[in-house]
């Protein structure tokens, strides 16, 4: 699956119609449609309903959005490993809001990155997005003691 595609795809959906998602994302019209004629062939169905005033999701096209943000997400952390100037922090809400924050600063201010991503979830999403390698470091308030990581109180 090509990640240009779904960028494309995304914007599409995003922008309402490759008139709009072509001035936002500098791709040509043209580009646009080829990309997710292609993507739409590589998955096998149609993603996007192309309409006079513009291009709404299919039903399959909205499903798929969720699954094409997560493979973008995980392709630009797997480029960010090799950076070494990005971070990508999952906390649950209670740590996110009222904990980390001054950690994160005082860690921030010793060692500092270019790119720090912080998003507050409920334990299960962050559970979820550490084992998805959504993000690199999970802060929360348990640990089921998944093996292949590392938990530290």
């Amino acid at each position: 699956m090509n990640l240009k595609h779904l960028e494309s795809f995304l914007a599409v959906v995003q922008f309402g119609g490759s008139r709009e998602a072509a001035k936002r994302t500098g791709r040509s019209q043209p580009v646009l449609s080829q990309h997710i004629q292609r993507l739409e062939s590589t998955v096998g169905t149609d993603l996007i309903q192309r309409q006079n005033n513009g291009c709404i999701p299919t039903e399959r096209g909205r499903v798929f959005v969720p699954y094409a943000e997560s493979l973008l997400r995980t392709a630009r952390r797997a480029c960010a490993l090799f950076e070494n100037n990005s971070l990508a922090v999952a906390a649950s809400s209670n740590i996110g809001t009222y904990l980390l924050p001054p950690y994160l600063h005082s860690y921030l201010q010793t060692h500092p990155l270019e790119d720090v991503e912080l998003s507050i979830h409920s334990n299960p999403e962050v559970e979820r997005r550490l084992a998805a390698h959504e993000t690199e470091l999970a802060v929360m308030e348990w640990w089921n003691g998944r093996p292949g990581f590392i938990a530290e109180p």
